[in-house]
């Protein structure tokens, strides 16, 4: 009797045994599978990724427009567009006029060359540099919108306003104010 209680016992030691180790191999194939889907999303989001973006752009007048970045991702919604971190660009006029732009970031539409810029950004254009936290250039358009924080300067004037529109063919500017009842403020230099 004795020896059937003891068979008794290890039966049931060994099957406690059995399935605690098949419950731990179920653990571990559930978690590889997670770890499996896990790879694979990374694997398309870094897909989505490239390093020293650059793009150029002529249009019919031979206007020459050049962007470039330090990283870009691609839209997963419209491969059209590309987010870009640390952002130059170069608007070369035939007339010889240039336009530099720098930013934090952009975004950039490859079938059209519209790019808006964010965060930081500097241009000069001829005597002028204009700061601003957003920028949207449109070669649709042919103009520069600038808003946001936006300061221009140059040798005689140093103007703060709500935003500056830039003609890229006539090269007119225009400065303006979100409320009519404010006024542009103008600090003339010595």
């Amino acid at each position: 009797m004795f020896i059937e209680k003891n068979k008794y016992k290890i039966i049931i030691i060994f099957s406690l045994l059995a399935l605690s180790l098949l419950n731990i191999i179920f653990i571990n194939q559930k978690e590889d599978k997670d770890l499996i889907k896990n790879d694979n999303s990374n694997e398309i989001n870094l897909n989505n990724y490239i390093e020293n973006v650059n793009y150029t752009y002529e249009d019919l007048s031979g206007n020459l427009y050049t962007v470039s970045a330090i990283k870009g991702e691609f839209d997963i919604e419209n491969s059209q567009i590309i987010f870009m971190t640390d952002v130059s660009a170069n608007l070369s006029l035939k007339n010889g006029t240039n336009l530099k732009i720098n930013s934090d970031y952009g975004k950039y539409n490859i079938s059209n060359n519209d790019t808006i810029f964010s965060k930081n950004i500097t241009i000069e254009y001829i005597d002028n540099k204009i700061y601003a936290n957003y920028l949207d250039f449109s070669f649709s358009r042919n103009n520069l919108i600038i808003s946001k924080d936006v300061i221009l300067e140059n040798k005689k004037n140093n103007l703060e306003a709500d935003i500056i529109e830039i003609d890229i063919i006539s090269k007119m500017i225009k400065v303006l104010m979100y409320n009519q009842n404010e006024k542009v403020k103008i600090n003339i230099k010595n």
